[in-house]
């Protein structure tokens, strides 16, 4: 079993918002065992309580099993952990924003934000429990989802840092709506701003 602690180390760390609290997370569990019939693995409700709303401090990214049109570049970066409590980007606002027939209409339970407007969740539905998947909130209804892992512990052993050499410097620009996404994760944690080319202004 991989350890979840040791992973996120070896990734460079996480930071946590400045508004942090730690919260209980009964009520919101009360809630998603009440929406959706189901609670995730114990291992995953305790990343939660642990690592809600936080961010990585380095790019972390991960490819997913199946490929498909909205994610064209073959990887996925992860933003901020969801989190148990009132804070912006908690767990309950997320599920009570997504969980409509015109949004993501599976059961699930989110785990990261994805590109502007996505997000990564670990499904609730009996068919795919414990698989972990990519929404993308353009896409077309039962079309709109990728599998990234089999597992939560697949999920976690599958991340890596994105490389900083000469990769790095043939990605293309961010685009605008991008970069604001990117700019505000990052001024809600404390982190630098970047310009376009994903490069720290000061």
């Amino acid at each position: 079993m991989i350890d979840i602690h040791q992973k996120i180390k070896s990734l460079g760390d996480i930071i946590f918002r400045e508004e942090r609290e730690r919260h209980n997370a009964h009520y919101t569990l009360e809630f998603i065992k009440s929406v959706m019939d189901a609670l995730p693995e114990q291992r995953v409700i305790d990343f939660i309580k642990e690592y809600g709303f936080s961010t990585f401090k380095n790019y972390v990214m991960i490819k997913p099993i199946e490929k498909s049109s909205f994610l064209s570049s073959g990887e996925i970066e992860l933003g901020l952990i969801f989190g148990f409590g009132d804070e912006t980007d908690n767990v309950k606002d997320a599920i009570d924003t997504y969980f409509i027939e015109e949004q993501l209409n599976w059961k699930f339970f989110p785990l990261f934000e994805g590109y502007p407007g996505d997000i990564i969740f670990y499904s609730l539905e009996p068919e795919t429990k414990g698989k972990i998947y990519y929404w993308h909130h353009e896409g077309d209804i039962n079309a709109d989802k990728s599998l990234i892992a089999n597992s939560f512990e697949e999920f976690i052993n599958n991340l890596y840092l994105r490389q900083e050499d000469e990769e790095e410097e043939e990605q293309p620009e961010l685009y605008a709506d991008e970069l604001a996404s990117v700019n505000e994760r990052r001024k809600r944690v404390g982190l630098s701003l970047i310009d376009k080319n994903r490069n720290e202004i000061t």
